[in-house]
């Protein structure tokens, strides 16, 4: 079954695919955070077999989906999913007797009642669509499980309908080759006990019942940087990046993944940390990557050379910090850093000189690659280091990157919540609207707003 839900706030699309995830077997659903985003999506794959849909959203409310749908898909059923009263909305005014299959449910609405209403429909979509029977099992997304080694609680995958296999106990390490070889072809999902999944509060992108234990070792995680790629397309899929972007970046950090260089101590060291590294700032560098080359293809700057610049600057540029904090500071004054030795903030003050002087050293990257790794902690305000560079001084593909590293920091902040998108743009476009920012924060203004 195919399910397009269209919800412009995250929290509740990943509570409610979750739902889904665990009512139906073999459910494929597909976001969309905008109705104008829906239809393009409709208008390129029009094979679903229900929508799920808000009313109120910042690019293109409901109405607009279920006018295309009407004109369009008439067949297709549509669940108006909003805090809105149907009765008040003119356009669903025939709303249950365009489609007999039509079903409104009111937010607020608890899980259970979501999924007694869900399953009614579904049945009456299809007898073939076959609902889970077996509530003793909750669906945890496989690739969750690649960045860690160890569960705290046992690990199950499905053979039928109603049979489970535990194949990692609780306590147990495992290995990325573990995991896969006990996935069939096309699954996604392994399996954890309903008591299990209640008593560590699971959430989408959240596997407290997942560490990393002190015996990992290299052998385990030689596959680190392809494992956060699939964890980070997972992140990319509500932030909105294009297609041909992730794939070029996706190119370079191949590159990057693959580089062996002939200077140990210098530029391979930087290499092994970014490849090993399970972190935000390891997160937040492919992110920058993803989202600073979006920029550029919208500046009219989509060269393949110019993703290779801002993506090797993105993954090397904290390569030599060890605290996550750090990745966050662009001011060694700000409050946080209070509470970090001198010694460390040494380090936060020299690692972008330090770091732009090994990719300098090493021949191997663009001109403009070192560059953008000495300023990326300068900030439109003039309050950044390594030189207090004003956004009139600081370089053009430099603001570039730092509107992008900007953004990536606020997101996080809000758990990728894309209703809060239009906020973060408008309070950023009060910093970086000046000098040398202001084109770039022009281009991440039209992607999000």
């Amino acid at each position: 079954m195919r399910i397009l839900f269209i919800d412009d706030d995250d929290s509740v699309r990943q509570l409610y695919t979750m739902l889904l995830d665990n009512l139906v077997d073999n459910v494929e659903i597909i976001p969309a955070i905008s109705g104008n985003q829906a239809i393009k999506i409709l208008k390129e794959d029009a094979n679903f077999d229900l929508l799920l849909c808000d009313y109120r959203m910042e690019d293109g409310n409901g109405d607009i989906v279920y006018q295309y749908i009407k004109k369009n898909l008439p067949k297709t059923p549509f669940v108006l999913f909003t805090t809105e009263d149907i009765n008040n909305l003119e356009v669903f005014k025939n709303f249950f007797r365009d489609n007999v299959l039509n079903c409104f449910i009111q937010k607020p609405v608890k899980p259970a009642k979501f999924k007694l209403d869900m399953a009614g429909l579904i049945s009456r979509i299809s007898s073939g669509y076959i609902l889970e029977s077996n509530t003793a099992f909750k669906k945890i997304r496989y690739i969750y499980f690649l960045r860690f080694n160890k569960v705290l609680c046992d690990i199950y995958i499905k053979l039928s309908k109603d049979k489970f296999v535990k194949f990692i106990n609780s306590g147990d390490e495992y290995s990325k080759e573990n995991i896969k070889r006990y996935l069939r072809p096309g699954e996604q999902f392994l399996y954890i006990t309903e008591s299990d999944y209640n008593s560590f509060s699971t959430t989408f992108a959240q596997t407290p019942f997942l560490i990393q234990s002190d015996n990992y070792n290299n052998k385990q995680i030689e596959n680190t940087v392809t494992s956060t790629i699939e964890i980070v397309h997972e992140l990319i899929r509500t932030v909105g990046v294009g297609s041909t972007v992730v794939s070029l970046v996706d190119s370079c950090v191949s590159k990057i993944n693959s580089d062996n260089s002939n200077d140990p101590d210098r530029l391979d060291g930087l290499l092994k940390k970014v490849r090993n590294r399970q972190d935000y700032i390891n997160d937040h560098s492919f992110l920058v990557a993803y989202i600073g080359s979006a920029i550029s293809k919208k500046m009219g700057l989509g060269s393949d050379v110019m993703f290779e610049k801002v993506t090797y600057a993105a993954l090397l540029h904290d390569g030599l910090l060890d605290d996550p904090q750090f990745a966050w500071e662009a001011d060694t004054s700000h409050p946080a850093l209070v509470n970090f030795s001198e010694a460390q903030l040494k380090i936060l003050h020299s690692h972008p000189l330090e770091t732009a002087k090994i990719i300098s050293d090493s021949h191997r990257f663009p001109k403009d690659v070192e560059l953008i790794v000495a300023q990326h902690h300068e900030n439109p305000e003039g309050t950044g280091f390594p030189r207090q560079l004003s956004a009139v001084k600081i370089s053009p593909m430099v603001a570039i990157f730092l509107v992008a590293h900007a953004f990536v920091n606020e997101i996080y902040k809000v758990d990728f919540n894309t209703a809060k998108y239009r906020a973060i743009i408008k309070q950023m476009n009060k910093r970086f609207s000046k000098g040398n920012y202001k084109q770039p924060m022009s281009a991440l203004s039209d992607l999000y707003i």
